[in-house]
């Protein structure tokens, strides 16, 4: 009997291998998992000296020239590409659906036009409807008026032709459901797979001579004003008032924002807290899954924050969170497997992680209950599952 052919998947994302981060991480497991059913094609800028073409891990990665990169300058990083050598590639290659990652971009608009041209159905992952550092850093809004921000008539315009979006804040489901009704809610998922074999934590102690016996609080993330690391470390004066037995360990770039890490660092002196912080910058993967293996507990002190795998990540460990009541969606159930705090009271955060570290059984047991729910709700194959479901629902594409 012949082999049936595969349809095909086009992914095109703004950012892909060799590029690091939390959002390649997502889009890199979606990749692999959905090739399990389509022939999958990756298209994305080409931002480094790397080959445009390459096959991995069972699905091809197209590299496109960018306009806004005339001269073939490595490594790019700017956030605005153009990528014209797009739409040739949708009109004379036959591909089933198209799924866009990971916002509205000018190459996301030539994607939809030459899609509606094709009568191709055209999907978007959004993480960040939009560029929230820079609206912070103009001014125009804070982190506690962002909810008043909406969405011009122009992008809902866009929006719509969208057969389905996949957003994974709650606000912002909210917020594009208005101009398209096809918005679905969805987790930013874990490999499992990556955490089935423990990672040792010695090799986190080891690496910055942290004494056993001492409990750790990890706080994982680039190091960043609306991150909010400067109100866990406002706290841990305020923590060492009624224990001495920890460390307090910021595992992340320090250098994207130099005066705010520049006033963390002269806080921790002032407030002789030598013995009680200490900040990595940039650290391997290795070392990542080390530090969340090590840890008793991870405290997101996030100011405003679209959830990513932070949170998944952290329970595959069997390990609680603590996180502020700004994290969005707020996937924590409240003493079951994690805790949050007020991230106006300071004293919210103290209390909670006094009661955290006094408590090890009950770290325990919330670290427990969210593993449980990792391979449930979190998992990169129960992502593909509903985006497989929605192409079926709003794409008529079944694999």
């Amino acid at each position: 009997m012949a082999k049936t052919k595969r349809k095909r998947l086009l992914i095109l994302t703004n950012r892909f291998l060799p590029q690091v981060g939390g959002a390649e991480y997502y889009i890199r497991g979606v990749a692999q998992g959905l090739a399990e059913y389509f022939d999958v094609d990756v298209v994305t800028p080409r931002r480094d000296n790397v080959p445009t073409y390459e096959e991995v891990d069972g699905y091809r990665i197209f590299r496109l020239y960018d306009c806004m990169n005339p001269l073939n300058r490595f490594p790019y990083l700017g956030a605005t590409t153009l990528c014209p050598s797009l739409v040739p590639r949708m009109l004379f290659n036959t591909y089933d659906a198209v799924h866009c990652f990971p916002a509205l971009n000018y190459n996301n608009f030539l994607a939809l036009i030459a899609g509606q041209w094709k009568k191709m159905p055209v999907f978007l992952t959004c993480f960040d409807a939009f560029d929230y550092l820079g609206l912070f850093a103009s001014g125009q809004y804070t982190p506690e008026t962002i909810d008043q921000l909406a969405v011009s008539s122009r992008r809902k315009g866009w929006l719509s032709r969208f057969r389905a979006i996949f957003t994974i804040a709650q606000r912002e489901t909210d917020m594009l459901r208005e101009a398209n009704p096809n918005t679905f809610l969805s987790p930013v998922p874990v490999s499992v797979e990556e955490f089935q074999q423990p990672a040792a934590p010695e090799a986190f102690r080891e690496a910055f001579h942290i004494r056993e016996g001492r409990k750790i609080i990890l706080c994982l993330s680039r190091v960043s004003y609306i991150k909010g690391q400067d109100l866990l470390l406002k706290a841990v004066p305020l923590l060492k008032e009624k224990r001495s037995d920890f460390t307090v360990a910021f595992v992340g770039s320090h250098d994207h924002e130099p005066d705010y890490f520049e006033e963390m660092r002269k806080f921790t002196v002032e407030h002789d807290l030598q013995e009680q912080v200490f900040f990595t910058g940039i650290v391997s993967r290795e070392l990542v899954l080390s530090a969340l293996n090590a840890c008793d507990v991870h405290v997101l002190p996030m100011r405003f924050m679209n959830a990513g795998t932070i949170n998944s990540e952290t329970w595959a460990v069997g390990k609680p969170v603590l996180q502020s009541s700004r994290v969005d969606p707020n996937y924590i159930r409240e003493g079951v497997d994690g805790m949050t705090f007020d991230v106006d009271k300071p004293e919210s955060l103290v209390e909670k992680l006094d009661y955290l570290l006094s408590n090890p059984e009950d770290c325990q047991r919330m670290g427990e209950a969210g593993k449980a729910r990792v391979a449930a709700e979190f998992s990169t194959q129960y992502l593909v599952s509903r985006y497989l479901d929605l192409y079926e629902r709003y794409g008529q594409v079944k694999p």
